[in-house]
């Protein structure tokens, strides 16, 4: 019988924001890519030509500090904002 590791996940809430709409698409394009498990995506325009995007995705530790050196490597990110949730049992 093989072994079953199980992985601590939290719910992580992301905010970004953008300098233009194009920008977004990047930003969607790096968490599909990425195969981050992500269920909820939100973008609203935030004012001067930015965008602010929201999404919620279950992330290790690991993960969520990987992905938000990503977004910071981003010339069109203005701001990353990295939020715990709640934590969920993932088991593969």
């Amino acid at each position: 019988m093989l072994a079953r590791h199980t992985h601590s996940h939290n719910i992580t809430k992301v905010h970004v924001t953008v300098t233009d709409l194009s920008s977004v698409q990047r930003v969607l394009c790096l968490l599909t890519g990425r195969q981050y498990p992500f269920t909820r995506f939100t973008a609203e325009e935030f004012g001067g030509g930015r965008w602010r995007t929201s999404f919620d995705l279950l992330a290790t530790p690991a993960q969520r500090e990987l992905l938000a050196d990503r977004l910071h490597r981003m010339p069109s990110v203005l701001l990353v904002d990295v939020k715990l949730g709640d934590a969920v049992a993932s088991s593969a």
